[in-house]
């Protein structure tokens, strides 16, 4: 069985590095799901991963009251395609327009 991981996306990566990443959620996450990905998928993160709130909307979702999955996978995703990332700020608000993201 072939299990998927992002760090398999490395190779397809640009080959600059970032200074930092920048992800836009309508949801917030668990840092903890984040960190659980990682263990499992036996890799290490070394980026550090910012939370903003663009609205006031919450940046916490935690299981059962909230389901993080799709942020989830795009924060590890973004790391893992990155690793070289200074930072990854994950924007989370209730509206995608651009007055709400700074």
């Amino acid at each position: 069985m072939v299990r998927y991981a992002g760090g398999l996306l490395r190779r397809n990566r640009f080959d600059r590095r970032w200074p930092d990443g920048r992800l836009l959620e309508y949801y917030g996450y668990d840092i903890a799901d984040v960190k659980t990905y990682f263990k499992n998928a036996k890799q290490t993160n070394k980026v550090p991963i910012k939370g903003v709130s663009t609205d006031g909307t919450s940046l916490n979702c935690k299981y059962p009251v909230c389901d993080d999955t799709e942020q989830t996978i795009d924060i590890t995703q973004a790391v893992s395609m990155a690793p070289g990332l200074k930072d990854l700020f994950v924007f989370v608000g209730s509206s995608d327009t651009p007055s709400s993201v700074p």
